[in-house]
């Protein structure tokens, strides 16, 4: 003879499945958007190293501090790209470029997920008034 609780334990493994599938794609929706907060830090940090380093340790301060934005115990600095666009300067632009690639784990139901690339960018203007930089000091206007 069945009773009214019958259907609960039949469903209850499905509610189970269903319940670690949810949890598993809100974990890789966190890694993902925590890979863009810290590509937007690494890409902000490496900018503004750039723009108040010296002419001649400009390109190595901008990587160095990007990587240092980067936080090594959740991710892995191997797979962080970062470019640097421009040449140090008065009034002249740089951008700082940050990438990376989030794999993402095989769900069941949904198959393999492959991986989402992550790129942040900051640009910033080098100070037409710095000091030790060649030249005078009159962009904008």
């Amino acid at each position: 003879m069945s009773g009214p609780d019958d259907g609960i334990v039949e469903v209850l493994p499905l509610a189970v499945l269903t319940f670690v599938v949810g949890a598993l794609v809100l974990s890789h929706a966190w890694a993902v958007v925590h890979a863009r907060t810290e590509a937007a830090a690494g890409a902000r940090a490496g900018a503004r190293a750039f723009v108040e380093a010296g002419p001649a340790d400009a390109l190595t301060s901008a990587i160095d501090a990007a990587q240092a934005s980067i936080d090594p115990a959740r991710h892995d600095a191997a797979r962080w790209d970062i470019a640097v666009g421009g040449t140090p300067g008065r009034c002249r632009p740089v951008t700082v470029t940050v990438t990376t690639t989030v794999p993402l784990l095989r769900l069941p139901w949904i198959g393999d997920s492959g991986a989402v690339t992550v790129r942040a960018a900051h640009r910033e203007i080098v100070d037409p008034f710095r000091r030790g930089l060649t030249g005078t000091a009159g962009c904008g206007a």
